[in-house]
């Protein structure tokens, strides 16, 4: 297997089409074949962290917070993608969302994912 290029805009949640099209067919793919996958954005926490987040929730069926939890135990922040040190209380935003926006943002991509991987795989 190649490596696949999914570039996502710093500091924005992923779309649902390059998730569920590009990005998870191919971790769904190398998980198949026994692959090892690098998952990897620039600092390596925010985007890195909602696509992990997806893969946990779409393919091996964690509950969103669970998926999150998990992603965040390995340094990475889903919610990074649109806040800054959330975990710690501070609400940080960063290009003007609300924290709770982000969340539930966040929330229902997970939620799509889960629904668009169970629908096609």
């Amino acid at each position: 297997m190649g490596p696949v290029l999914a570039p996502i805009v710093d500091f924005h949640l992923c779309d649902l089409e390059t998730l569920t099209q590009k990005i998870l067919p191919f971790l769904i793919e190398a998980d198949k074949e026994n692959e090892k996958v690098v998952v990897h954005c620039s600092g390596g926490i925010g985007r890195t962290g909602h696509v992990l987040a997806a893969w946990l929730v779409s393919v091996r069926g964690l509950s969103n917070q669970a998926a999150i939890n998990a992603v965040k135990k390995t340094g990475r922040n889903p919610y990074e993608a649109a806040l800054a040190k959330l975990t710690e209380g501070i609400a940080a935003v960063f290009r003007g969302k609300n924290p709770l926006t982000v969340i539930k943002e966040l929330n229902a991509l997970l939620n799509d994912c889960r629904l668009a991987v169970n629908t096609t795989f």
